[in-house]
């Protein structure tokens, strides 16, 4: 049993933002909970990036919603083809792919550039943190449409919540903490922090030291703890995207801190 919500041909989306973030998703969370459905799928406006509530109306961030797509079509669907994602996206798809003994390519931000990969080379899985995906012998572009229907199918297959699905890969693979945070900066500022940040890029990160440095697209640390931090301008709005991730809470509360820190122009 399907239960439409906001589907009528609206010109102003009814008001709405017609992105699926957890920020908007507050009627479709209350309306799973309330009709006691088993899952909430959002689309944007053209449905290529997707949103997703639980039957305990928790949202799955498209990190969270990405590994489980991986962990399961690795389970259950063993196609062929390793791992293709951006550089703002969750390494714990790296941390499942390596255990599969699949290889993992990462990109610029952008679908464009994994569709690409997808499109020359053998990949099961295409992912962005943005709400991004699409799957081996599909189109290499991102669909929304696609990524609802897996995650539909991984519930009913299951027959779980997915965050408990979610709770069951940390259990095995460990935990993973992750937010992109929007700091507002005048576009002067943004452009001196971003040049300062790649002529002197960083040696740690709130005292884990760096190991690895991509200045492809902003700035992006990573320490040997897989602790790590982009820090990038927006190209439409005047504001920095820092990301963070780090795999334990003590860990990212310390990256976040130092992050935004670094953007505010404060030392780490």
């Amino acid at each position: 049993r399907v239960i439409p919500r906001h589907v009528g041909v609206l010109p102003d989306f009814g008001g709405l933002l017609p992105e699926p973030t957890e920020a908007n998703l507050g009627s479709l969370k209350s309306a799973v909970t309330g009709e006691g459905a088993d899952i909430g799928v959002a689309l944007d406006g053209d449905a290529d990036r997707f949103g997703v509530v639980d039957s305990r109306g928790v949202y799955l961030s498209p990190n969270k919603a990405l590994t489980i797509i991986l962990w399961y079509l690795l389970r259950h669907r063993p196609g062929e083809g390793g791992v293709a994602r951006s550089l703002a996206t969750t390494h714990m798809l790296d941390t499942i792919a390596v255990s599969a003994g699949r290889e993992v390519s990462e990109t610029p931000v952008g679908f464009k550039y994994v569709g690409e990969l997808m499109r020359k080379g053998s990949i099961l899985l295409g992912g962005e943190e943005s709400g991004g995906m699409s799957v081996a012998g599909h189109v290499p572009e991102k669909d929304g449409l696609v990524a609802g229907l897996l995650l539909v199918e991984i519930t009913s297959k299951l027959g779980k919540p997915l965050s408990a699905v979610l709770e069951d890969i940390y259990g095995e693979f460990g935990p993973c903490f992750d937010e992109r945070i929007d700091i507002p900066l005048a576009e002067e500022e943004k452009r001196a922090l971003i040049e300062s940040l790649k002529k002197n890029p960083p040696g740690e990160i709130a005292g884990e030291p760096v190991v690895r440095t991509d200045l492809r697209d902003g700035v992006k640390l990573v320490t040997e703890r897989d602790t790590w931090v982009l820090i990038r301008p927006s190209g439409t709005e005047p504001l920095v995207r820092a990301y963070v991730e780090a795999r334990s809470a003590q860990a990212f509360d310390k990256a976040r801190g130092w992050a935004i820190n670094i953007v505010r122009g404060k030392s780490g």
